[in-house]
């Protein structure tokens, strides 16, 4: 038997639906509204590097840019008056967006709009010897840069103004690596001469921004060896590096020091360590003379000797890594004719591959964002 419903039960029925419509309908918006709040933002992976090297057959310092990890590598900054005649010696990449250069001829050129337009840093007058080396940033506000004659320049506004530090125990040599481990903690190595005309290694520090400058004593005289730059990880694990494979590290933010080495060829020809970064505490990845790639897992203890690629006969540079199985070095000729190359491993060091070959400029120095 079939009951036909009232119409009044049939818009009672229809407000209750409504109501039931609109609940749902509010439920799912709240969801939708808090997982939205609390979700984490999209984050895209900054696969840039770059590399600098010499005057090429241009008559440009050399400055490259790669938008994907060092597959393929295009050239900035090519018609720039600036780096016209002057070698390109190091840089520092402070974001996708700003990267300082320094070269010869006291230069210091900058971007902040990755490599678009470049701009030249206008710098206090300085005696006409002095050259640049090391570049240095722990913070993006604060810029390092070592040189000649004990000299080092310090700018807190990225180039607006310069400060300038002359070390007296090291006015006599250069200090060739730096490295900024915090905005107050900065370490400056490199060589000068000793009272028998000898190179031999000093380190600078400074633990207050650079108000005072302490000279670092090794243990067992090991300042003998000539330094050429300067590794952390973290605020306490510290590695200087330098000539013949000697280095020493430290574990407690240069409090103490442990001396040792990695022999690679014999007498004068022993491999100078040339650029060292640090995956971790314990793993270090070392670029060295004569296309030697080290690595070691154990804080030194041992060593693996990872090759290279691309010509040989080269010194390796520069070295810098993406993540544990990703890394680029740059490399340059040991004798004449001029040549630079860019290798890159994608599988933690077991091969190598030429990314980039320069004819007639020599690469010194490569790098993912700092």
């Amino acid at each position: 038997m079939y009951f036909r419903a009232s119409n009044k039960n049939q818009n009672k029925m229809k407000k209750t639906m409504l109501a039931f419509v609109v609940i749902i309908f509010a439920l799912s918006m709240m969801i939708t509204s808090c997982k939205k709040d609390k979700s984490d933002p999209v984050i895209v992976p900054q696969k840039d590097a770059w590399a600098v090297g010499q005057v090429d057959s241009t008559g440009y310092g050399l400055l490259l840019h790669s938008a994907d990890l060092g597959e393929t590598w295009e050239r900035r900054a090519g018609n720039f008056e600036a780096i016209k005649d002057v070698n390109l010696e190091n840089l520092c990449v402070l974001s996708q967006d700003e990267v300082w250069v320094i070269g010869g001829n006291q230069t210091i050129i900058y971007t902040t709009d990755r490599g678009l337009s470049w701009q030249k840093s206008q710098l206090p007058q300085l005696a006409e010897n002095i050259e640049f080396y090391g570049i240095s940033s722990a913070d993006n506000t604060n810029i390092w840069v070592s040189a000649t004659n004990g000299t080092m320049l310090h700018t807190s506004n990225k180039g607006s103004s310069w400060e300038i530090y002359t070390l007296p125990f090291a006015e006599s040599g250069m200090l060739q690596g730096i490295k900024a481990i915090t905005s107050q903690m900065v370490i400056s190595v490199g060589g000068k001469e000793n009272n028998k005309s000898i190179m031999e290694g000093v380190i600078a520090m400074t633990k207050d921004g650079g108000t005072t400058w302490l000279e670092v004593e090794l243990p067992d005289n090991y300042n003998i060896n000539e330094w050429i730059g300067v590794s952390n990880f973290g605020t306490e694990n510290i590695v200087i590096y330098g000539s013949k494979g000697h280095y020493s590290f430290s574990i407690d933010g240069g409090n103490s020091w442990k001396n040792d080495s990695v022999i690679v060829g014999t007498g004068t020809g022993a491999a100078d360590i040339n650029c060292l970064t640090m995956l971790s505490e314990n793993s270090w990845w070392a670029a060295l003379d004569f296309d030697h790639t080290l690595f070691t897992s154990d804080q030194g203890k041992t060593w693996t000797d990872q090759g290279s690629a691309g010509p040989s006969n080269m010194f390796l540079l520069g070295i810098d890594y993406y993540n544990t199985q990703t890394a680029l070095i740059a490399g340059s000729s040991a004798g004449w004719p001029p040549s630079g190359k860019i290798i890159k491993t994608s599988d933690s060091g077991n091969s190598w591959e030429l990314k980039y070959y320069s004819s007639t400029a020599p690469i010194s120095k490569v790098s993912f964002i700092n």
